[in-house]
């Protein structure tokens, strides 16, 4: 075999000798069956045809963005989910005030509950990334809105004083819509910041009212901040706060006008001074001005007092009647208790 194999490659190549372009003809057919390759039968394809083109891929079930039908309870957290595919990211945008709302994804990756409650009467842009059966991102969007408080369970509040420059004996009022069922919750919310450190107190003067003063005067000077973040907090079992409240005030020179009942006087001290003294009155025995610390409320120069209006009487015939112009007057309370002259 071995002889046979020279022997058949020395007649080819004296076969090929007498021709050099056909020797360069068989190089190029082999060249050609490197690139071309061969079809099923092991013929040599021709290089006509055009690779395959990949089909585009549509899933059988699309994945869903599940979201409340109605409006969403103002007083749970907000729940979503995805159906016929798993949750890779969630985006709840407030709609109007752009505020996000965290929260996060459960374990098996179908559903998602905010870690806040969501503001009440608000609307909420949804935007889900999620991956179908396949594996595949898709965008999922949807709206959701959140149920109002209603107004037989809302609680609200004013504050005061409202700004400005006040007195050093001024409280802070916290006056609500309705009384309070759970007062210990709503104290546990107020915060009263002042630039100087002081002790202080509350008392609840009402259901629906409660003060808030220091121990002693405020400080000439002082920055007071009040906040009371009311929004979205549960009063008790049955009321909801709805709005948050913050006031800012600062502490004027301090003037202050002490009684002496027994002495009948009444005098002025500014910034802890001796200004003025003045003889004074507190009254019939029984219609006596309580004691106690006022704040003066405002002031004008003439008022018409009456004993009806005073809830006293009505009659003129009673001899505790009256009726009287009277001048210099500085309001104490708004049911009725005056400074003024005699």
């Amino acid at each position: 075999m071995l002889a046979t194999r020279r022997s058949t490659r020395s007649a080819a190549r004296r076969s090929l000798r007498p021709s050099g372009r056909l020797a360069a003809g068989v190089g190029l057919l082999t060249l050609g069956l490197a690139l071309t390759g061969c079809g099923p039968s092991g013929s040599v394809a021709q290089g006509t045809e055009k690779p395959p083109v990949a089909a585009s891929r549509t899933p059988a079930v699309m994945p869903s963005l599940v979201l409340p039908t109605t409006a969403a309870a103002f007083d749970k957290p907000l729940s979503l989910s995805v159906a016929n595919g798993t949750l890779r990211e969630v985006s709840v945008m407030g709609a109007k005030h752009g505020t996000p709302l965290t929260g996060s994804i459960d374990a098996v990756k179908t559903a998602w509950s905010s870690d806040v409650l969501p503001q009440a009467s608000a609307a909420y842009q949804v935007a889900v990334t999620a991956l179908d059966a396949d594996g595949a991102i898709q965008q999922l969007t949807g709206t959701v809105t959140v149920a109002a408080v209603p107004a037989s369970r809302s609680l609200a509040a004013t504050l005061t004083p409202f700004g400005g420059t006040v007195g050093v004996g001024a409280p802070v009022v916290l006056r609500f819509t309705k009384d309070v069922s759970d007062r210990a919750a709503v104290e546990k919310l107020v915060r009263v910041a002042s630039s100087v450190p002081l002790r202080g107190g509350f008392r609840w003067v009402s259901d629906s009212e409660l003060h808030f003063r220091p121990e002693s005067y405020w400080p000439t000077g002082t920055t007071v901040e009040v906040t009371l973040p009311l929004a979205g907090k549960a009063i008790g079992a049955d009321q909801w706060g709805i709005r948050d409240s913050t006031v800012r005030f600062q502490i004027g020179q301090k003037r202050v006008t002490r009684v002496n009942g027994a002495a009948h006087t009444m005098t002025l001290s500014v910034a802890d001074k001796a200004v003025a003294t003045w003889p004074t009155s507190l009254g019939k025995p029984e219609f006596q001005t309580r004691t106690g610390t006022y704040v003066v409320l405002g002031k004008q120069e003439s008022l018409q007092m009456t004993s009806c209006s005073a809830q006293i009487t009505c009659d003129k015939k009673d001899p505790n009647y009256y009726d009287l112009k009277v001048d210099w007057d500085v309001r104490l309370t708004y049911s009725g208790t005056f400074i003024h002259s005699a």
